[in-house]
């Protein structure tokens, strides 16, 4: 087994640095040509990494093309993307990265090192958890009973539904609780700077995991309304306070290296994508100060997206430094989330009181972390003028005067959440902002697509596999 190991990180870790549009996430104190030094402490590094990689690369890049946050233009495949022609081929590299760079590592973590590592394993455990969500979320039923047979070369792993997923996701993040939460925890050794996410605070990472718990509660409430309270129950439980907590995919840029993803996407395929007009001028609408934070100035020094359909231009907006700076964090899972998850729960349950407080510090938080991001701009960017309090009170007083609406509540979320997976899933699920279908769909698709297609090495080598290719069947969640 440990020959088999040592092959498997080996191989592993030359797939971090292979990946797409991901070639400075290898540097991260991984030595891929010592593979003879397996242990829990580089296994978590390698699954913390693969997650960054898989949550800042093109899973949310394709989510943020549909919810209009960004557009494709003609100048690479993102025009296509932008088009709705997402195949069984566009999405293979995402599928792969998704099991053997997060999934795979978490594995070897549960399985081969259960004995005297809990903590590592709780980490572990509440790590799956996130990214088998990323996963579900994005193809729906998905292999997760028996994704360890993947690790094992074992092919045609079982597909669970969504459902079982969901449930399974749950059960992980309480084992995860319970590992980081128990008073005689045996640990051989501890996680530290290995842990790049939160230096191996536990505390931190329990109130996560119930944040997460919080998420997939909601998730699946459209099918079970009991799901409201379980979140609020869980968010209770988390007890996040600030954006001190969030749980953030890192970039330290150390030499050159281990770039933030989405800057790394622009300086190697600029013009690729630009901001999406509908988010511009959303923003623009309610006089958002949060704009230069989230685009850059277009070509005639004010900001702009491109419209629905249109791939041509690259005289707009790109990404803003908040999102996309070589140090900058992202988040994956977060306080403001938090916030918005009670604001909306409050809201259906006909508390506009406690909604409106949520929504905020909902805000307010969202607003502070930019002062925060900006010390990680560099050049010109670190130019741009801090929010000021009464900019930020005024705001937020406007944004919560008089009644507030469900779609209210989602719109903010909506840009708050920016360069998240998030905004894509609540635009499913609640049919909010009002986006519009691009005309110039392919294939005569006329709804914006509510999934990804099933990978090709799934359909061609899985005899198991449940094979969907239109992106317009809705996930088992995904009942608005």
């Amino acid at each position: 087994m440990k020959k088999i190991l040592n092959k498997y990180i080996a191989l592993l870790l030359i797939a971090l640095v292979t990946v797409s549009c991901s070639s400075d996430l290898d540097k991260y104190a991984l030595n891929p040509n010592d593979p003879e030094t397996v242990t829990p402490d580089l296994l978590l590094t390698v699954m913390e990494v693969g997650t960054f990689s898989v949550y800042t690369g093109n899973h949310t890049r394709i989510s943020s093309l549909f919810t209009q946050h960004i557009a494709g233009t003609s100048e690479g495949q993102f025009g296509q993307y932008s088009n709705y022609n997402i195949t069984e081929q566009t999405i293979e590299n995402e599928w792969g990265t998704t099991y053997e760079n997060t999934i795979s590592p978490g594995t070897v973590i549960i399985t081969d090192f259960a004995e005297g590592y809990d903590y590592y394993n709780g980490i572990a455990k509440i790590l799956l958890a996130f990214n088998f969500g990323v996963a579900t979320d994005l193809w729906g039923d998905i292999p997760f009973s028996e994704a360890s047979k993947i690790l094992s070369g074992i092919s045609n792993p079982n597909y669970d539904s969504q459902e079982n997923v969901i449930a399974g996701i749950q059960t992980l993040l309480d084992e995860g609780i319970g590992l980081l939460s128990n008073p005689n925890a045996v640990n051989t050794i501890v996680p530290g700077a290995d842990d790049l996410i939160f230096e191996g605070d536990t505390d931190k990472w329990i109130s996560i995991a119930y944040l997460l718990k919080a998420r997939y509660a909601l998730r699946a409430s459209l099918r079970d309304a009991s799901g409201y309270d379980d979140a609020l129950g869980y968010l209770a439980s988390a007890n996040l306070t600030s954006y001190a907590d969030d749980m953030n995919a890192v970039f330290p840029n150390s030499g050159g290296n281990s770039k933030n993803q989405w800057k790394d996407f622009e300086d190697n395929r600029a013009n690729y994508i630009k901001m999406g007009g509908f988010f511009i001028d959303l923003m623009k609408d309610i006089s958002d100060p949060r704009l230069p934070f989230f685009a850059s100035k277009d070509q005639s020094g004010d900001y702009s997206g491109n419209a629905v359909g249109d791939i041509n231009t690259t005289s707009t907006s790109k990404v803003g430094p908040a999102i996309s700076s070589n140090t900058v964090p992202i988040g994956l899972a977060t306080y403001v989330e938090a916030k918005f998850i009670e604001a909306e729960i409050y809201m259906r349950k006909n508390m506009e009181t406690e909604a409106k407080a949520a929504l905020e510090e909902a805000l307010e938080a969202s607003i502070d972390k930019m002062e925060v991001l900006k010390s990680y701009f560099e050049g010109s960017d670190a130019n741009i003028p801090s929010i000021t309090t009464l900019e930020k009170e005024t705001f937020i007083t406007a944004q919560t005067a008089g009644t507030i609406t469900l779609e209210d509540i989602m719109n903010h979320k909506y840009i708050a959440l920016f360069s998240s997976i998030e905004p894509y899933n609540d635009y499913r699920r609640t049919g909010f902002p009002a986006l519009t279908v691009n005309p110039n769909a392919a294939n005569n698709i006329s709804v914006i697509p509510v999934r990804f297609p099933t990978a090709s090495t799934e359909r061609l080598y899985n005899d198991n596999a449940i094979v969907e290719d239109d992106i317009t069947i809705p996930v088992w969640w995904d009942v608005n």
